[in-house]
């Protein structure tokens, strides 16, 4: 028994898992020498109890792997899988994939001995991070362009109520200074809309002001030319 222990314990060693096996009574919990290494510890920097993982796992992981722990001795799961984050010897957290079963039973729902793995998924949780960060950022320029796109519409609407407006108001006083003042918050408005718009890479043709008796003067010949 002690031969066919050594050899598993060797090949898990081998393929890069830590191994820990767990004497739920006592809790007494034999580390590999791999499972150390994986924390960044000698063979003989981590006793044998279970307060030397429990005092590593992450505070905020504490309570979910403990509740997983729990629904797999109840017979909720059919095995214990739990990804958390242990706290390194350099202070760093690794993301840890646990993983582990009951081999014998004092009674059920009552662990005796339980063995499982520890697999470093540092790497693999960093990218998917990093992919959730950068879709959480395509969706914010998604929202931005459509948002900024339907506020055009708005502001070309309002800059049609507000041409209706100065005509309706000729003469009136106290009128011009008002429709002047709106004009500026609208103008406001609309540069903060392209600002949203180059933000998503959507950005549209500026308006600039046109005098139009001037253009209408150096256009002339051309329509001359176009009616003749």
């Amino acid at each position: 028994l002690r031969a066919s222990e050594a050899r598993w314990r060797f090949a898990l060693d081998g393929s890069g898992e830590g191994v820990w096996d767990w004497n739920a009574v006592t809790n007494e919990v034999y580390f590999s020498p791999q499972w150390k290494a994986m924390l960044g510890y000698g063979d003989h920097e981590v006793g044998n109890t279970l307060s030397e993982w429990d005092s590593r796992v992450h505070p905020e992981d504490k309570a979910q792997v403990y509740a997983t722990l729990e629904a797999y001795f109840r017979g909720e799961t059919p095995a214990y899988m739990s990804e958390h984050r242990v706290r390194h010897k350099d202070g760093t957290y690794k993301w840890i994939l646990d993983r582990g079963m009951v081999v014998t039973w004092e009674a059920p729902g009552k662990p005796l001995r339980v063995i499982g793995t520890h697999t470093d998924i540092t790497e693999r949780r960093l990218l998917e991070e990093a992919e959730a960060r950068a879709m959480k950022a395509e969706s914010l320029v998604l929202m931005a362009g459509s948002i900024a796109h339907d506020f055009n519409n708005l502001f070309q609407a309002l800059q049609s109520s507000l041409d209706l407006a100065e005509l309706k108001a000729a003469g009136s006083p106290g009128v011009p200074p008002a429709l002047d003042m709106a004009r500026g918050i609208l103008r406001r408005a609309v540069n903060l809309s392209w600002r949203m718009l180059d933000f998503s890479g959507r950005a549209m043709a500026r308006l600039e002001p046109l005098e139009l008796g001037l253009a209408l003067m150096q256009w002339a010949p051309e329509l001359a030319r176009g009616l003749d």
